[in-house]
Order: structure tokens, then sequence, then C-alpha cells
């Protein structure tokens, strides 16, 4: 699935980011043990996918938003998407034949 930033119009895949510091939950938790654990449980549940490239948001190129945001920005073509779809048949077809050779293999294996 591919995303679009709204801020700069990168293309590609989001990065997830934590909110707060590393450095202040390893305190809280090395001095009070629950101010650390509502520390950490707020840390874990407030993260947010981001654009890696300027932390920007995100939003599907599928979505209405992402389409025009792809419309304005790459004259509404993504070249990688056709590869990404083209790719994912390529290695669907090659499972199924390594599928197909392990079947083979089994069935005409010689019984001992």
């Amino acid at each position: 699935m591919a995303w679009i930033c709204t801020q700069c119009g990168e293309v590609g895949r989001r990065k997830y980011v934590v909110s707060g510091s590393i450095l202040i939950e390893a305190v809280l938790w090395l001095l009070f043990i629950i101010p650390g654990l509502i520390y950490t449980l707020w840390r874990s549940t407030s993260g947010r996918y981001v654009c890696p490239k300027c932390r920007g948001p995100m939003v599907r190129t599928s979505s209405r938003r992402g389409r025009k945001l792809v419309e304005e920005n790459y004259d509404g073509q993504l070249a990688f998407e056709q590869t990404t779809i083209g790719g994912a048949i390529t290695r669907f077809l090659w499972t199924l034949v390594v599928i197909g050779v392990a079947i083979l293999a089994f069935l005409l294996w010689p019984a001992g």
C-alpha cells in the first residue's frame, strides 16, 4: 500500500514515531515504578505514523485526498505502483511454482 505525505509529497512507506523520551522513561523506571509504568503506557499508545522525510502526516494514495496530492505532485501517475503490483504478482507466481515443484517431488519420490 502506498502513502503520500501531505506536506512534502514524499511517496512511500510510513515511519512509526513514539511520543516522549526514552531517557525520561528510563529515569522514571529507575526512580519510581508507578510513574514509569504510566509513562510507558502513554508512550506506547500515543505513537503515530509520519513521513520519514519531514515527519508530516501521510495519507493513502488510494484515498480522495491522496489521489488529489498525486495529481498535483506527480501528474496523476506513480510509476512504482505498477511496479509494486507487478512485483506482487511475480512473487505470487513464483510461490505457486515452488509449491507445485514441492508437490510434484513429493508425489514422484520413490517409496522407501
